[in-house]
């Protein structure tokens, strides 16, 4: 897994004062384009569409980091790298290192009763 936490504190705490109410309605919309995001990523690295996979990964990297998830901006992250790149060879182990810490962001998540 990844060196980064699974929600950065300090991300939340410096974009949203700690207003949960607010953090809610963000992770609130990220949820609901989640599944076309990942969807989005997932299709592109299995049609080994190097620049989609960059575009794609790019916009849920955004998303992710609006809400502090660090672990699974950081996988996505390195999809966007390895599009922008044109190199794919590691893709399909990177896609499911995202799946994984998208796992754990929902898990987290719902700990903190964001969802």
């Amino acid at each position: 897994m990844s060196s980064f936490p699974i929600i950065d504190d300090q991300i939340l705490d410096e974009c949203y004062l700690g207003d949960d109410e607010l953090i809610a309605d963000v992770v609130q919309v990220f949820m609901e384009q989640k599944g076309t995001q990942v969807g989005d990523v997932a299709s592109a690295v299995k049609a080994r569409d190097a620049l989609a996979v960059g575009r794609s990964a790019h916009k849920l990297k955004g998303g992710l980091l609006t809400i502090g998830a660090a672990a699974a901006g950081d996988a996505a992250l390195k999809l966007e790298k390895m599009g922008k790149q044109g190199d794919l060879s590691g893709a399909d182990a990177a896609l499911d290192t995202l799946h994984a810490e998208l796992e754990r962001l929902v898990g987290a998540l719902r700990t903190r009763k964001y969802i």
